[in-house]
């Protein structure tokens, strides 16, 4: 019961969060235009360089406090919590305050004059965010672990809310300004709600105890740098695909791959979120050696496959209402767009059971190194793509490269180390993969039918 409680929180966070996103770059593109929304895209996406400096904490936060509370010793989890959030509030004001200049300069890289100079007046907001979101992970990684993701949920749609009432109102009077004050009070509320619902969990009770332990901050450390190579690799995905197709495309490009990559994005979400909330469960059967681990990872396969297919093919079949909607038009590069990036992030959802796996057990280096193949073949095939064939060719070498990172885990991470358990090898997935292949064609070959009948 708890489970399914917790993925439909989940499921109706990010079909909430996606309709927000929707009706809020509406909102940018109808008061400002889309190259505007290309430069906050890569405003907020460069500030994920400064995830380099965390020391994974929160990344396996809720495995700690799953683990506390699966051997009843709520103090242990409280002192957890309190650990990593005085760790990561201090560290990520620090390293946001680092990064100010030296980013405000790299905006140069794919901006110039006006762009440029609205760019940095951003920034300092969009590092407020950055540090805020940190904030809010850790506060959800305790939420998850103490089995509680419908809360987190709760606090997230609370936040989005607000964010969306504030940006209608704010975006025609205050342009891009208006959108990043809206987006900070979004994750002030969703943060103060967040404690609240931690300062009453009844899991909770009766655990006492200081704010900050050394041990337990070294063992969350040690676990932590296992991640975090992989961690940063991952993360300089989104900012270093979107300075590099900036860079070889325009902001106009980059605010069209912007709204694909956020609509497709959130469907994605929908089969992700609602598979974090297994992960207190992986952490409990991993502990046992009576073959529910591997039973429980299988039914999880099955049912991301469903969520695989069933999203994807239909973002697919939405897309060219969506850009109706947004823009006025059937966008031809919005679709081709749209095609690639669900493919893409299709064989990501399939392969999460196996990276959710590889986090509870402790086998993380299929997971490094997949992140680490995301971090660096994205960015490096959508530049010598680009430059050599145009803006649409760098985004297959963003899709391209996201997909070959994921078949790590896919392969590697398999209960009881058995191949007819890896997800790759699953049949239910093997259909997922070709049913959402022929669709992304069947879009991309319209895409390239509607520009032929168009130029």
């Amino acid at each position: 019961m708890t489970l399914r409680r917790n993925a439909a929180f989940s499921v109706i966070e990010v079909v909430i969060s996606g309709l927000g996103l929707f009706f809020i770059y509406r909102s940018v593109l109808a008061e400002l235009g889309l190259s505007m929304l290309g430069v906050w895209s890569l405003v907020l996406a460069t500030t994920a360089f400064g995830r380099m400096a965390d020391v994974g904490i929160a990344a396996g936060l809720a495995r700690f406090v799953a683990g506390a509370l699966a051997e009843e010793a709520p103090e242990q989890a409280i002192l957890y919590m309190r650990t990593a959030f005085i760790a990561v509030s201090g560290l990520m004001a620090l390293v946001a305050l680092v990064l100010w200049y030296p980013l405000s300069r790299a905006l140069s890289l794919a901006l110039s004059d006006t762009e440029l100079a609205l760019a940095r007046d951003l920034l300092p907001w969009a590092l407020l965010t950055f540090w805020a979101l940190n904030l809010k992970g850790v506060l959800d990684a305790c939420l998850i672990g103490a089995h509680r993701a419908d809360l987190k949920s709760l606090a997230t749609m609370a936040g989005m809310g607000l964010q969306i009432t504030a940006s209608l109102l704010l975006v025609s009077g205050f342009g891009l300004f208006g959108l990043a004050w809206a987006q900070a009070g979004q994750y002030a509320l969703s943060i103060a709600l967040s404690f609240a619902f931690i300062r009453f969990l009844p899991i909770l009770r009766g655990g006492a105890g200081g704010w900050f332990s050394g041990p337990l901050f070294r063992e969350m450390l040690g676990f932590g740098m296992k991640l975090q190579i992989g961690t940063i690799a991952n993360l300089l995905f989104e900012p270093a695909s979107k300075i590099v197709l900036g860079h070889v495309g325009g902001t106009a490009i980059l605010g069209l791959y912007e709204m694909a990559y956020r609509m497709v994005y959130q469907a994605r979400s929908v089969a992700i979120m609602a598979q974090s909330t297994v992960l207190p469960r992986l952490v409990e059967l991993g502990r046992r050696a009576d073959g529910d681990l591997r039973q429980f990872f299988l039914r999880t396969c099955q049912i991301s496959a469903l969520a695989a297919g069933g999203l994807m093919l239909a973002t697919l079949a939405a897309a060219p209402a969506i850009s109706w909607l947004w823009m006025g038009s059937i966008n031809a590069d919005f679709l081709h767009m749209t095609a690639l990036l669900c493919l893409s992030w299709g064989i990501n959802v399939l392969a999460t059971p196996a990276y959710y796996l590889g986090i509870a057990t402790g086998r993380v280096m299929p997971n490094v190194i997949g992140q680490l193949l995301a971090g660096i073949l994205a960015p490096v095939l959508a530049y010598g793509l680009g430059l050599g064939f145009g803006a649409m060719a760098g985004i297959w070498g963003v899709a391209i490269g996201r997909l070959i990172a994921d078949l790590l885990p896919a392969v590697y991470n398999r209960p009881d180390g058995r191949w007819d358990s890896a997800v790759i090898s699953l049949r239910a997935n093997l259909l997922a993969v070709l049913l959402i292949a022929a669709a992304s064609t069947t879009l991309a070959l319209s895409a390239v039918s509607l520009a032929g009948g168009t130029s």
